[in-house]
């Protein structure tokens, strides 16, 4: 890639995105926050956990909602990873809890 920082543009009022670019050899070699219509946050370095971290970050600290087609597993992230509830969780969130926590427990009587 011949800059560390290409033209990228996204949508006014757009919630964050996140843009990774990858070298020849599949490691990130560079990743960008975007957001109403710039780029916010240039993440460095290339990790993919700390590039995660980081737009799941800006969505808090910007306070913005998930997108509607992610919220769901993006809000279990945040209980499951970075130990955060949801403010307004949906019935679809508390059923995949439910059957995570059964998933867990049917995986716990089997150990013993």
């Amino acid at each position: 890639m011949s800059s560390t920082r290409p033209n990228l543009t996204s949508l006014k009022d757009d919630g964050p995105r996140l843009a990774m670019f990858f070298s020849d050899e599949g490691n990130i070699a560079s990743a960008f926050i975007l957001a109403d219509q710039t780029v916010r946050v240039k993440i460095d370095p290339y990790d993919f956990l700390k590039t995660f971290a980081t737009l799941i970050g800006a969505y808090h600290a910007w306070n913005v909602g998930y997108p509607r087609g992610y919220k769901n597993i993006l809000e279990i992230v945040d209980e499951y990873v970075f130990s955060m509830s949801p403010a307004k969780p949906n019935v679809s969130y508390y059923k995949f809890k439910k059957a995570f926590k059964e998933f867990q427990e049917s995986k716990a009587a089997q150990v013993v």
